[in-house]
């Protein structure tokens, strides 16, 4: 029993709504288009992490990195998978440690990133501006890296 007229007024207004989040999202997919085309992330990660021994300097560039690695990658799974096989291949000494630090990396990433997909869709639903959202989750995000450095500091040595 609903007109044709509101299925389209609702339509439009959705579409208004989400159109921000939709960009992003297209600019996100762009630079992972070119992420996946031409491989030199790779290159970027293991500036950042290339180590011969597992410190605290490895977990601090570690995190630093997969979280870059979420930030620009639309894609998280496929994030893990593209430097997955890379980090295995190269920190197999201790690649639980280096799983860790990834996983970690990743879940800051996400509660921070503005690629990440689930988090622009909510903040846009919730009516939520991101610039609150990291005004608010800042300061979590950069306890829960120390503390994170911190611990896989102390599990390493």
């Amino acid at each position: 029993r609903i007109s044709l007229k509101n299925v389209c007024a609702d339509f439009g207004e959705g579409v208004k709504r989400i159109f921000k989040v939709a960009v992003m999202y297209g600019f996100a997919f762009a630079f992972f288009y070119l992420m996946v085309a031409y491989p030199w992330p790779t290159a970027v990660i293991d500036w950042f992490i290339r180590t011969n021994s597992y410190n605290l300097i490895f977990i601090l560039f570690g995190l630093i990195a997969a979280i870059l690695a979420i930030a620009v990658c639309a894609d998280p799974l496929y994030s893990g998978y593209y430097f997955g096989q890379y980090l295995a291949a190269i920190y197999t000494i201790n690649l639980g440690i280096t799983a860790i630090i990834w996983r970690l990396g990743s879940g800051i990433g996400l509660l921070i990133a503005p690629t990440s997909f689930l988090l622009l869709t909510a903040l846009t639903y919730a009516d939520i501006p991101y610039k609150q959202w990291m005004k608010y989750i800042w300061k979590f995000a950069l306890t829960f890296f120390i503390v994170a450095v911190i611990v896989l500091g102390i599990v390493i040595m």
